[in-house]
C-alpha cells in the first residue's frame, strides 16, 4: 500500500512540474528552428514498433497521420524542444497471442528521429502545436 501512495505522490509531482513549466512565447515560437518535416515517416515508425511490440511480426494497419510543428518540454521542464509530431495508430498482437485493436498514439520527431512518444490520452499534455 505504500508502494502504491508513493508511486501517486510521485506522479502527482512529476505532472505538477510539468504544469508549471511556461510555455515559449510567441517570439521564441516565431524563431525557434522546427528543422524538416520527418520525411520517412513510415520506416522509422514500423521501426520503433518493430522494436518495441511484442510480437513485431504481427503489426497490421499502420496509419499515420501529417506531420505539424510543435514543441514539448523535456528535462522536468527546464528545456524546449522544437521539432515536428505526428500521430499515428497500429493494431498488434499481445503477450497471449490476440490482436487487441487500433491503439493510437503521437510521435514528437526533430529530422527523422523520433525523440519521444505518448499515448492519445498524454499527447495533448506534452506537445504543443504551432499554427
Amino acid at each position: 500500500m505504500k508502494t502504491i501512495m508513493k508511486a501517486c505522490l510521485l506522479m502527482s509531482l512529476l505532472l505538477s512540474i510539468g504544469a508549471c513549466a511556461t510555455a515559449p512565447s510567441t517570439q521564441e515560437l516565431a524563431v525557434a528552428n522546427y528543422g524538416d518535416p520527418p520525411s520517412r515517416l513510415e520506416e522509422v515508425i514500423t521501426l520503433y514498433l518493430k522494436e518495441t511490440l511484442k510480437d513485431p511480426d504481427s503489426l497490421k494497419n499502420l496509419r499515420i497521420g501529417i506531420p505539424r510543428k510543435g514543441w514539448t518540454k523535456t528535462n522536468y521542464g527546464k528545456d524546449v524542444l522544437y521539432g515536428h509530431w505526428v500521430g499515428f495508430s497500429y493494431n498488434a498482437k499481445n503477450s497471449y497471442g490476440g490482436y487487441v485493436g487500433q491503439k493510437t498514439y503521437c510521435a514528437f520527431f526533430q529530422e527523422n528521429y523520433i525523440r519521444q512518444v505518448w499515448s492519445e490520452d498524454d499527447c495533448s499534455l506534452f506537445v504543443r502545436t504551432v499554427e
